[in-house]
């Protein structure tokens, strides 16, 4: 269920109109700059990781069907120093395609997407991250 749900949020960004040209990359080797845990070292910035930091089956009084509650955590890189308007555009994108988003995979499953939480934009050595978490649920 992980692999198809980070499939599914792969796709959902790579498909959204507003996000996908801020994170295309013209490397022929990587077409979109997003990750699933860990960059390569020599991604172009600005890129974002993304990680399913927990999921949790949470039983309902229905019990042949429980709700599945995922957090996810979107980590967006610059290496610019004085770029902090650069990531703050890019956690826009971030929020506006998956807060309240409808993601669908393994054809039968839908799930909502809410942010919960975020931290930046927050300097290292020489750049900025921004995190934003958003739980996903579905059944």
């Amino acid at each position: 269920m992980a692999y198809e749900l980070a499939k599914a949020i792969y796709s959902h960004a790579v498909s959204d109109a507003t996000l996908a040209p801020e994170i295309s990359d013209n490397d022929a080797d990587i077409k979109y700059k997003i990750f699933l845990e860990d960059a390569p070292e020599d991604a172009d910035f600005p890129y974002i990781v993304y990680y399913l930091i927990s999921v949790v089956d949470m039983p309902t009084f229905n019990s042949s069907t429980d709700v599945i509650n995922n957090l996810v955590q979107f980590s967006i890189f610059e290496n610019t120093l004085s770029s902090a308007t650069n990531i703050s555009s890019l956690r826009d994108k971030v929020v506006s395609a998956f807060n309240r988003a409808s993601l669908t995979y393994d054809t039968k499953t839908a799930v909502g997407c809410l942010k919960e939480a975020e931290s930046g934009p927050i300097r290292i050595e020489d750049g900025w991250m921004w995190s934003v978490d958003f739980r996903i649920y579905n059944t």
